[in-house]
């Protein structure tokens, strides 16, 4: 369970919008933060964007709500993308 489903992407972006006080402090954000990175990381590399991911971690290096909620965002684009290019070689 080191990377998100898609179904838990929105999950946890809505408990994060829901809890934004809760979720403030670093430590707490560390793991869910981590864990987007290694999912974004993973879908980027099925699409060969890794070019585009080095720049992203780049951008979005430290620990913050703000930073988790836009890899998280990330994530489920990436998502879509992928159920639409299966969808275009189907």
């Amino acid at each position: 369970m080191n990377l998100y489903e898609e179904k838990e992407v929105d999950y946890v972006i809505d408990m994060m919008k829901n809890k934004y006080k809760d979720f403030k402090r670093s430590d707490i954000m560390r793991p869910f933060y981590l864990k987007a990175q290694l999912t974004l990381k993973e879908l980027f590399s099925e699409q060969t964007h890794e070019p585009l991911f080095q720049k992203l971690m780049h951008k979005y290096r430290e620990i913050t709500i703000e930073n988790t909620l836009k890899l998280l965002i990330r994530c489920k684009l990436a998502f879509n993308a992928r159920a639409s290019l299966f969808a275009i070689l189907r």
